[in-house]
């Protein structure tokens, strides 16, 4: 008798003793890693003891919607006697799955609504293993943002896979929209770009067919219907977007920034820099920050939330920007 195979990898060979190790369980009663190896061998594959134990091993821990153990001394192994669905969805794809739903639900591909069975294959795969670990996964991990935050705004489900297909497809949409500006619903015709999720709200980013940038949030969409012109050629990709800042309300120019913060907020920019480019200086009270950023509305509601943890030293018309701020927030205060 040859070298007895020790069964790790993924090899063709891996994989057929796994299907065999399967087909030989059964439902109504169990068996041993001894009574399974001493089947193996009786149908002629040159294995050890030692590789079906790491098999059986890992077909509990990758598919135990279809392994069972019967714990004992020795243990036993069984097939389930019911299973949902004939699956090879492993839990931690599944955990996967649904924890993806969850937290970017806007920005998952909906193409269409087949994406349900999925989520549905998930859940029954997180019910039937019989280690609870995986499924008690979702109680051990959390998505927040940093600074206090609204709850999300939620989009129509036909409205954004209509939007994704549009993506998809290259072709234009046609959307009825609330206007906030007009306080009322409007009708727009766009080339779509993207989507880009933003926490608190997800926005769809286009243009017009005169040229114009658009940036709407997708809950304010009422309906939206795919168009029939093919876009081939598209005036805008979604890092031109990035690169103009434009949902942070960008001003569209660079500016040289120079911050003083105090040590307690200052060190933040040792772990998390502006930009690769950013430097530092330290002394024993305070650290001056400098680096050039684009100028948008969202630096200096950033600078705000600092409150008297930072000085801006320069450009000095942001200097001023913040203390006109400051004083027009004071005189709110005033009794």
């Amino acid at each position: 008798m040859g070298k007895q195979s020790q069964g790790k990898g993924t090899t063709k060979e891996t994989i057929r003793v796994s299907m065999m190790i399967l087909s030989l369980l059964r439902s109504d009663s169990s068996k041993t890693i001894k009574q399974i190896h001493n089947e193996i061998l009786e149908l002629g594959v040159d294995i050890g003891e030692r590789a079906i134990r790491h098999r059986i091993k890992a077909l509990c821990d990758d598919f135990p919607q279809h392994i069972k153990i019967i714990e004992g001394m020795p243990n036993g192994y069984r097939r389930p006697n019911v299973t949902s669905k004939n699956s090879f969805m492993t839990p931690s794809e599944a955990i996967a799955i649904t924890l993806a739903d969850k937290y970017l639900d806007t920005i998952l591909p909906k193409f269409s609504k087949n994406l349900a069975p999925y989520l549905v294959e998930a859940e029954a795969v997180l019910d039937d293993t019989y280690s609870r670990k995986f499924k008690e996964w979702r109680a051990k991990v959390n998505f927040s943002n940093e600074q206090f935050s609204l709850m999300p705004a939620k989009a129509d489900p036909d409205v954004l896979m209509n939007i994704h297909l549009g993506i998809l497809e290259n072709k234009d949409l046609h959307l009825n929209y609330f206007s906030r500006k007009k306080n009322k619903n409007i009708n727009l015709n766009i080339v779509p770009v993207g989507v880009s999720y933003r926490g608190r709200l997800t926005y769809l980013l286009g243009y017009f067919y005169e040229g114009d940038m658009c940036w709407l949030p997708l809950n304010r969409v009422n309906k939206c219907k795919i168009g029939d012109r093919i876009i081939t050629n598209q005036k805008f990709k979604l890092k031109d977007f990035e690169d103009e800042k434009i949902l942070e309300f960008s001003y569209n120019k660079k500016i040289k920034l120079k911050l003083k913060f105090n040590k307690k907020a200052g060190h933040i920019f040792k772990e998390t820099p502006i930009s690769p480019k950013q430097r530092i200086t330290e002394t024993a009270n305070y650290s001056i920050v400098e680096d050039e950023v684009m100028f948008t509305e969202g630096l200096v509601f950033w600078l705000c939330s600092f409150a008297d943890n930072v000085e801006v030293m320069q450009p000095k018309f942001l200097r001023q920007r913040i203390i006109d701020s400051v004083k027009s927030t004071l005189e709110i205060y005033e009794d």
